[in-house]
């Protein structure tokens, strides 16, 4: 799980991490966590932009020049998966969160108690919202992976690979049975290709381009299918 922290004040940032790392080693060992901290919000969109992908993001209202409501929606924008928990000590900004989701809402000041509170409305949230699990065996080792991690899949020979967010597989399988069974997240956009829609950035004649800066080819005879559920949010 990718955990992402922006709150301008360093101590609030390493006080949250520490608390975030304590829970999941009591509660939740199985989850690999990935956590990174920003009090500079230009530093935090340089990291979305270089295609990096982020499960749940804890979000400080009040920034030096910056909103942070705003900054959650632009984010989701991009990410419609993207949770996000919002920090903030002023209370009277607490009606106007709404507009981007968010899961809960804790202020100011953090403590251990607040922390663990998010964390297992977090779960809770996961356990009710989480994608489906795409199995697949790689020399005799068995993979689970979430499909919304799936950025796109690639038919290769008798080999299909996986594009996701945690890195790269290759194996053997039918690319109609991969497609098949990843129906309710990936669209085909090309005889040899399956996308994730929530990952397109842009749709370009003969080419799809992802917000990692990935290019994919695109299907003539595909293409208006391919506009119409990105354009209508039919994912």
């Amino acid at each position: 799980m990718n955990i992402l922290i922006v709150d301008d004040n360093k101590s609030v940032c390493n006080s949250l991490e520490k608390y975030v790392k304590k829970w999941f080693d009591a509660n939740e060992k199985n989850i690999n966590i990935n956590i990174r901290s920003f009090t500079d919000v230009m530093c935090l969109y340089s990291f979305m932009e270089d295609g990096n992908h982020a499960d749940v993001i804890f979000m400080d209202i009040k920034l030096k020049e910056h909103n942070g409501i705003e900054i959650a929606k632009s984010l989701q924008e991009k990410d419609k998966g993207l949770a996000c928990v919002f920090i903030t000590g002023y209370p009277e900004y607490a009606s106007d969160i709404f507009d981007a989701n968010p899961i809960y809402f804790v202020f100011k000041p953090i403590n251990e108690q607040k922390v663990a509170k998010v964390l297992n409305k977090l779960m809770e949230y996961r356990n009710q919202n989480d994608d489906k699990i795409f199995s697949f065996k790689i020399d005799e080792v068995f993979y689970r992976i979430r499909k919304r991690s799936i950025r796109y899949v690639e038919a290769s020979g008798k080999n299909v690979v996986l594009y996701t967010d945690d890195g790269m597989y290759k194996f053997r399988a039918s690319f109609t049975s991969v497609a098949e069974a990843n129906n309710d997240r990936l669209i085909r956009c090309h005889r040899s290709y399956l996308v994730n829609p929530e990952r397109i950035k842009k749709i370009d004649k003969l080419q799809i381009e992802l917000y990692t800066g990935e290019y994919i080819p695109l299907s003539r005879r595909l293409k208006k299918e391919i506009q119409e559920k990105v354009c209508n949010n039919c994912f």
